[in-house]
């Protein structure tokens, strides 16, 4: 969705795309990096797979959240292009 709102207003939305692609792929990486240190000092089965679950949610949660916030953004991008007004052939 994000792709196809932004390729009507690309001038002006690339640089929306480019923070979200650089922010997920940071905080995602910090992400896994502070879950790896949590999984190498587990020893329990049971509690690793409660830390994965646990990771796969935070990064989810992070994911939506930085989705949603480009999505507005190229949203306002695109709206802001629109002409609001009719043409009198239309009536």
């Amino acid at each position: 969705m994000i792709a196809a709102m932004a390729d009507a207003s690309y001038g002006k939305s690339v640089f929306h795309i480019e923070r979200y692609q650089l922010a997920v792929q940071s905080k995602g990486h910090a992400l896994i990096g502070q879950y790896d240190k949590k999984l190498r000092r587990e020893a329990d089965f049971a509690k690793r797979a409660a830390l994965r679950e646990q990771a796969n949610r935070e990064i989810a949660d992070m994911l939506k959240q930085e989705t949603a916030d480009t999505l507005g953004k190229v949203l306002f991008e695109l709206s802001s292009q629109m002409k609001n007004s009719y043409s009198r052939s239309d009536a």
